[in-house]
């Protein structure tokens, strides 16, 4: 049996190296890119964005890319107002890269405790759309099945509710 001063002992793991969050997002930035191709159209918009942009820049100067952004810079906001046409870009899309830092990692929907934004379409560009309000306040009118109401105002005759759509 060896004895305990010939038995190899490994030296202790290095501490883990701790990186801030601003690091973070570079890095998730910087895995991102590596999916864009040249001649791609690209949406941008999020708090990782800058990354992601310093990182095409590179790319671009070193001949890895071209022409692969928006000629109108364009963009998707993430918890702005462009809801719809974001899940309509991403429904169109072959490839769909999105970028989340930590914070954003919840256990569930909704689980940041923000609000959940919800964008109520209006297929109609003849209406307007308001919130039913309680009779008595500005506070939301709440129907039995615990749901809002939205009230459409029409502006002119919609047609024939019975026409074939197809």
């Amino acid at each position: 049996m060896p004895s305990s001063s010939s038995l190899s002992v490994p030296s202790p793991l290095p501490p883990p190296e701790f990186l801030t969050q601003e690091e973070l997002k570079q890095i998730a930035a910087y895995k991102a890119v590596e999916f864009v191709e040249s001649r791609m159209v690209l949406g941008l918009g999020s708090s990782t964005t800058k990354y992601a942009i310093e990182r095409i820049g590179e790319l671009l100067h070193q001949g890895k890319l071209k022409n692969i952004v928006d000629p109108y810079l364009n963009l998707m906001k993430s918890r702005g107002g462009s809801l719809l046409k974001e899940k309509m870009i991403e429904g169109a899309c072959r490839k769909f890269v999105v970028i989340v830092d930590e914070p954003k990692m919840v256990p569930y929907l909704g689980g940041s405790g923000l609000a959940m934004p919800v964008e109520i379409v209006s297929f109609y560009s003849g209406c307007v759309a308001k919130l039913r309000t309680q009779k008595d306040s500005d506070e939301p009118f709440v129907a039995d099945n615990a749901n809002y109401i939205v009230e459409l105002y029409f502006e002119k005759d919609i047609g024939d509710l019975n026409a074939d759509t197809e």
